[in-house]
């Protein structure tokens, strides 16, 4: 969760506890108004994840061993949605310690805004969103659109989960804003009247709902945007003459951080 904190008194605003300087950028005569362009990544928390599968085919035996195929591809990995993938298995026994143990992987790729792949117990799995699905040739069985849109339309991200070639699962996932990510949007928009963005590699009706909940306006909802997609978003924003401060993760953000301002 992206934090940030607005200290009335000097007009400094905080992310992670490091100063923006906010007063000073709108001093600086390059622009009265600042542009905040926030990714606004959101991490499922360990142990306490709010996510969901749809197993495509119903049997509890068959989402077992997805879950068991997704948790083993994903073990190791610090990305917040292989954690919940890895919690969710563990919920049903599937883990280090529980009564079926998590396997090495063979041939592990992944690969920016799109997924990863890799052999376990010589099947290959993909777990990754729609772009993932198209890269690699995946097929498609009947219900996957249906079950990822249900699950975009309440705000969560849909991950999709494909055993040797064919869609078997999707798992979805999201947590809520902290308590007061609705007031600090509030009080940057409103009160210092900076301009704020999501930019998102999530789906729009994903990103609509956060968005929402949070205080973004609609047409300030940037989604299905890879990395470099948001260098550029950045340098449009700046050539149109604004300040732009960027808040991301420093992985798939690390090039849009660079070229912001701030």
């Amino acid at each position: 969760e992206t934090t940030i904190e607005h200290e009335k008194g000097d007009e400094t605003t905080k992310y992670n506890g490091k100063s923006l300087c906010t007063g000073q950028l709108i001093e600086s005569g390059k622009k009265k108004r600042v542009s905040f362009l926030d990714s606004l990544r959101r991490n499922v928390e360990p142990g306490n994840p709010k996510d969901e599968a749809r197993d495509l085919r119903v049997s509890q035996s068959t989402l077992e061993n997805i879950l068991f195929f997704a948790a083993s591809a994903e073990r190791g990995s610090e990305h917040p949605l292989a954690k919940a993938v890895i919690n969710k298995a563990a919920e049903l026994g599937i883990g280090e310690g529980l009564s079926r143990p998590l396997v090495p992987v063979e041939y592990f790729q992944a690969t920016t805004g799109t997924g990863v792949q890799c052999d376990v117990e010589g099947h290959t799995v993909h777990i990754g969103n729609r772009r993932c699905l198209v890269a690699n040739d995946i097929e498609i069985t009947e219900g996957t659109f249906d079950a990822m849109a249900h699950l975009e339309s309440r705000g969560q991200t849909a991950v999709v989960v494909s055993v040797d070639g064919r869609t078997e699962a999707i798992i979805g996932m999201i947590d809520q804003a902290k308590d007061d990510a609705a007031l600090t949007l509030n009080v940057l928009q409103r009160a210092l009247h900076i301009k704020v963005f999501m930019i998102t590699g999530d789906n729009k009706r994903t990103a609509s709902v956060i968005a929402r909940d949070i205080g973004i306006p609609p047409d300030h909802i940037i989604a299905d945007v890879m990395p470099d997609g948001k260098v550029d978003c950045v340098k449009r924003l700046q050539e149109e003459g604004e300040i732009v401060a960027m808040i991301g993760d420093g992985v798939n953000d690390s090039p849009a951080l660079a070229q912001a301002d701030v």
